[in-house]
C-alpha cells in the first residue's frame, strides 16, 4: 500500500465528519486510519507550539491564522462559518453537557501610573478586558464531567490585543493571553494587560 500523504491525511481529518457516508462505504485500511491519527497529533503539537511562538514576533494575522487552524484541527471540523460545521460543534458541546458560547467583550483602559481616565504619551496603560458569558449555567444546573482538561477547564479562549499603527505600517500584537473558565456558573472572566502608550497624543 502506498504511504498516505500527510497533507491528504490532515484534510481527511478535517473533513471526515462531513464525508462519513462515503467513508462508511469505502473505509480506508486500518493502517491509513492510524496514519491519519499520527498526522493529526503531529499537526496539533506544531500548531500548539506555533500559538506560543508566533505571538512573540508580534505578528497579528499569522497569530490569528494559527489559532483558527488549531481550533479546526482540534475539533476535526472544516470551517468556522459553514452552518453544517457549526451544527456539529453544537452537537459536540451538547453531548458533553455544555452550551454553545454566547459572548460579549468589554474593554477599558486607564493610565497605569496616573489618575483614572488620564493616559499620558509614552507612559504605561492598563487595559481591562471582560468576557461576558451570556450562556452561563444557572444556579442548580448540573455540572457535567470535564472531559477536555485534567485541570477542570471547561472553556478556554485566546485574548489577543492588537496595537493599531499609522496607515502603511503593519499593526502589532500587544498581548496574547489565555482566558479560561473553570466555573460554568461564572457570568464573566477578566484579564488585564499593561503596555506603553504611543509617543504622540491621539486615539
Amino acid at each position: 500500500m502506498p504511504r498516505p500523504n500527510p497533507v491528504t491525511l490532515r484534510y481527511w481529518h478535517l473533513w471526515k465528519e462531513r464525508l462519513e457516508p462515503e467513508l462508511a462505504e469505502a473505509a480506508p485500511p486500518e493502517m491509513a486510519e492510524a496514519k491519519r491519527s499520527a498526522a493529526n497529533q503531529l499537526a496539533t503539537r506544531l500548531l500548539i507550539q506555533s500559538q506560543m511562538l508566533i505571538p512573540q514576533q508580534r505578528w497579528v494575522q499569522p497569530t490569528l491564522a494559527v489559532a483558527k487552524a488549531s481550533a479546526l484541527m482540534a475539533n476535526a471540523l472544516w470551517s468556522h462559518e459553514d452552518q453544517e460545521a457549526l451544527d456539529k460543534m453544537v452537537a459536540i458541546l451538547n453531548d458533553d453537557g455544555l452550551a454553545f458560547p454566547s459572548l460579549e467583550l468589554q474593554a477599558s483602559a486607564v493610565g497605569a501610573d496616573t489618575q483614572e481616565g488620564v493616559i499620558m504619551p509614552s507612559q504605561p496603560i492598563k487595559a481591562k478586558i471582560t468576557l461576558v458569558r451570556k450562556h452561563a449555567h444557572a444556579e442548580g444546573d448540573p455540572t457535567p464531567e470535564c472531559f477536555a482538561s485534567n485541570d477542570g477547564i471547561y472553556e478556554a479562549y485566546w485574548l489577543y490585543l492588537e496595537g493599531v499603527k499609522p496607515e502603511g505600517t503593519a499593526n502589532s500584537l500587544v498581548m496574547a493571553q489565555p482566558m479560561v473558565v473553570k466555573d460554568l456558573k461564572a457570568t464573566a472572566v477578566t484579564a488585564e494587560a499593561t503596555f506603553t502608550a504611543p509617543p504622540d497624543p491621539g486615539k
